[in-house]
This record gives structure tokens, sequence and C-alpha cells, in this order.
């Protein structure tokens, strides 16, 4: 790469400017066109923001490039997870970067920002810890809420819990569902460690879920049982319990582990949830 001093934007402008006037072929007409547009003044402004990174590799050899430069951020054993989401940051903020520019805003991405995404990223890698991918995932739309028929939806309209509420448990649910899908594919969950993570959720879940006297469910009304369904819930929801790993903190991971179970009828909310809603899947196969 040139030094500053060995740069003639002057001498560049005017070699672009006469390649530009004879070149013939068409595959850059369009550019060439809208370079010789510009007014003059524009276009050396152009040019003068043009750096030519010379011998920078191919974009098929990056990810070998990030993991030689990494080398010492991660173990070896995680660094590929290192360098695919440091990519993805990347490419994101490149795209933030490029935006902020064209509104005059903050010309240059600081050096202490990218450390900083790289330390953090280590961090989510380490023995204690789990990458936390999905945080700024969309939430549902009201159509996409009132279309879902999943299991565990039909459990949360089963105790007449609220639209808004219903919308925040499908939010945990996808969020939480993407995460682990991502932490299987990626191998970075060791051994039975999941299935040992859903057997504590579903003892929790069991202990608040129990009446506390064998007659306390006798004769009970629909609403009086909507609205025990709902305080489940909601202790679930609300209750302190062990993360799968010590720094994993984010709780629509463990939230979004709840409704999974309950997607898949291994728990419930209503006193009556798994017979309730067999009969409403079966009648909307109907």
């Amino acid at each position: 790469m040139l030094r500053s001093e060995d740069r003639d934007e002057r001498q560049a402008h005017d070699r672009l400017v006469s390649y530009a006037q004879a070149a013939s072929g068409e595959e850059l007409a369009p550019a060439r066109k809208a370079f010789l547009a510009l007014p003059e003044d524009k276009r050396r402004e152009l040019v003068g923001h043009i750096v030519v990174a010379d011998a920078a590799p191919p974009i098929e050899d990056l990810d070998a490039e990030f993991a030689s430069a990494l080398r010492h951020a991660a173990p070896a054993a995680t660094r590929s997870q290192l360098v695919g989401r440091l990519r993805e940051w990347w490419l994101l903020r490149a795209e933030r970067h490029l935006v902020d520019v064209a509104a005059g805003l903050s010309p240059r991405i600081n050096s202490l920002e990218i450390e900083e995404k790289i330390g953090s990223l280590r961090d989510q890698l380490a023995a204690d810890n789990l990458p936390n991918d999905f945080e700024e995932m969309t939430a549902p739309s009201d159509e996409e809420v009132a279309a879902d028929s999943r299991a565990f939806v039909m459990q949360l309209r089963l105790i007449s819990l609220g639209n808004e509420r219903v919308r925040l448990a499908i939010h945990d649910h996808n969020r939480a569902f993407a995460q682990r899908s991502r932490w299987l594919r990626e191998d970075l969950l060791l051994g039975e460690e999941l299935e040992v993570y859903e057997r504590r959720l579903k003892d929790e879940w069991e202990r608040i879920w129990l009446p506390e006297t064998d007659e306390e469910l006798d004769g009970i009304s629909d609403e009086a049982a909507a609205l025990r369904g709902r305080e489940v819930f909601k202790a679930c929801n609300d209750g302190v319990i062990e993360p799968i790993r010590p720094k994993v903190s984010a709780p629509h991971i463990t939230r979004g582990s709840f409704h999974m179970l309950a997607d898949e009828l291994r728990i419930g909310w209503h006193h009556d949830w798994l017979a309730r809603v067999q009969l409403m899947l079966e009648e909307a196969r109907k």
C-alpha cells in the first residue's frame, strides 16, 4: 500500500479519466459513464478517497487469513467458530459504516471496537460459556402470531395468555431454537450436555406444576384452571434456574427451552394440558 507521501492523486485522476474515455469494454461501461459524468471537483474528491491494498488475499482465502491472524485469540477447537462470527459481525458493521459515511457521520471504524468484539467472541467461546448469536432476531409480526399453530402456542392459548405475552413467548422460542441448532451444528455442546439441561428444566417445571394437595384440582373451573396455568407459566419464566453453562446469561435461552419442551408435549401449563392439546391438534388436522 502506498504511503501518503507517495500518493499523486492528480496523476491518478488524470489516468483514470484517460482510461475511462479510451476503454471500450461493455461490462464496465456504466461505471465509466457515471465516473466521467461527475463534475471534475467531485471526481478528484472521489479519487482522493481511493486506497489500493496491494497483495490482498482473494475472498476464498480470507478464512485462512483470519484464522492465522487470530491464532492467539482462541484455541484451535473453536477458532473456526470465532472466524465465522467475526466475519458475520464485520459484514454488518461495514454496511452500517457505509450508511454512516453517506450521512456525513464518523468516517472510521475504531480499531478498539474490533478488539473489543474479538474479546467478546473469545469469551463466548470459552469452556464456561456459549455464543449468543440471535439476541437481535426480529420478533414475529401480528399476522405471524395469529397464524402460529404450533403445540407450544396452543398451550399458551389454553391458559388464555395475552397476545403480547404470546408474541414474547414465540420470540423466545424462535431464538432459543435457532441458537441451540447452531450450537449443535458447530459441535459446541459436550456429550449429553443438552439432555442434562432439559432434565433440569423439566424437574423445575414439575416442582412448580404439581398441586400442593391431591384435592387441589377437584372440581376446578376452566377460568381457575387457566389462572393457575398462567401462574405456573410465570413461575417457570421468572424462576432462577441454573443455565446450561455458568456464563450463559441470555434469559431467552431458558424461556425458549421451556417452550421447546412444551412444543414436544413434555411439559405443560394447564393441569389437563396433554389431553386438551392433543385434542386441539387432532381438530387442527381435520
